[in-house]
């Protein structure tokens, strides 16, 4: 709240005052202020952001990114080999065994072709193909981008 002429006048959705204030002000980008005469601004949650100031909420991270700390102001794309199934993640999930995904920001990750794998997180398979001289092969080539 506001004290003005002897007067108090509450402060408004967005906005906070400390004691002996004569003005409110904004709260920044990253936190919120969701009740009138506030004291103070109040955080992001982890899984959360707010890019504009003066606001009385955070939104939640969109499928496919997350945002491990508070106070934040935006969220950032799972890199590829990882995934955000839902919305509001502090964290991405890495891809498992058997599963690949080659793009970033993607609330899944996807099952790798026949003919290819991934045999441990934090892999990509990009190809896998043998080449035959007669009824068995002779060479078997894959490649493999590792991730991290």
């Amino acid at each position: 709240s506001k004290c003005v002429g002897g007067n108090i006048h509450p402060c408004g959705l967005g906005k906070y005052s400390g004691e002996s204030a004569t003005v409110c002000k904004a709260c920044a980008a990253g936190q919120y202020a969701n009740a009138t005469g506030s004291e103070h601004c109040a955080a992001c949650e982890p899984g959360t952001m707010q890019n504009s100031t003066q606001q009385m909420s955070c939104w939640r991270c969109g499928v496919g990114t997350y945002q491990p700390v508070p106070a934040a102001t935006i969220c950032s794309e799972c890199t590829p080999g990882q995934h955000a199934s839902g919305t509001g993640s502090r964290a991405c999930t890495h891809c498992g065994r058997g599963t690949r995904q080659a793009h970033a920001g993607k609330s899944a990750c996807k099952s790798c072709p026949a003919g290819t794998h991934a045999s441990s997180e934090h892999e990509e398979v990009t190809s896998s193909f043998e080449i035959f001289a007669g009824p068995s092969p002779i060479i078997s080539i894959k490649t493999i981008s590792p991730h991290e």
